[in-house]
């Protein structure tokens, strides 16, 4: 007779196994075998370095909780629009939007406005302005600005800690995974980061969102 011990221990090491490997596949498959045939927004590294650091800050800063980056339009929206791409909604993501960021910041709920195609809306200096709004006198929330609704990140353009040395890493670790980076592009985040604030690389990454869209479709639709 087959002792239930030993039947108990092999669906543990299995369960752990099959655990092992379906984590393994999740983080390898997505880099594993990118398709990077031909030329488009989507299979090009962005130009500058500060925009991966940006995309950091992002994150850091949960600005993924209220704002959403081409996700589907809401039912309301819908309802009262039908036709929701003709407005410059984006229900589907395109494939490999998110190829040279990691983690994905999409966002799953739209508090504010939607953020993907920022870049052809504000230019770096009304960004600049944005984020670095003045708020008027709030005792609850100091950092909220009452009149526009927006927070103020004032505050991040005094931190300069932007450490090249993780960022070299990083970008090592998507090279490692195929993605069309080199190593001229992993030197260049430390010339590129120094000297610069965590509010600045959030504006190159936001200026960024957007931009290169109208770049590509100008160059092969004209």
């Amino acid at each position: 007779m087959k002792s239930p011990f030993n039947t108990v221990s092999s669906t543990v090491v299995t369960t752990i196994l099959a655990g092992l490997l379906a984590f393994g596949a999740s983080v390898v498959l997505p880099f594993g075998t990118p398709d990077l045939h031909g030329k488009h927004q989507y299979t090009q590294a962005p130009e500058d370095i500060l925009v991966l650091k940006g995309q950091e800050v992002y994150y850091q800063e949960g600005c993924q909780y209220c704002h959403t980056q081409g996700m589907r339009a809401e039912a309301w929206e819908i309802m009262r629009f039908s036709d929701v791409e003709k407005l410059g909604y984006f229900p589907a993501p395109a494939a490999q939007a998110d190829l040279f960021f990691s983690p994905s910041v999409r966002g799953s709920r739209r508090i504010g406005p939607d953020l993907s195609h920022v870049g052809i809306k504000l230019d770096k200096a009304a960004l600049t302005s944005l984020l670095q709004s003045n708020p008027f006198a709030n005792p609850k929330n100091p950092q909220f600005d009452m009149k526009t609704g927006n927070h103020s990140y004032s505050y991040l353009f005094d931190q300069y800690d932007l450490n090249p040395l993780a960022m070299s890493w990083k970008v090592r670790w998507l090279m490692n995974f195929g993605l069309p980076m080199n190593d001229p592009y992993q030197r260049s985040a430390f010339p590129r980061l120094e000297g610069k604030s965590r509010g600045e690389a959030l504006v190159e990454y936001l200026n960024f969102l957007g931009s290169r869209q109208t770049g590509y479709e100008g160059e092969f639709y004209q």
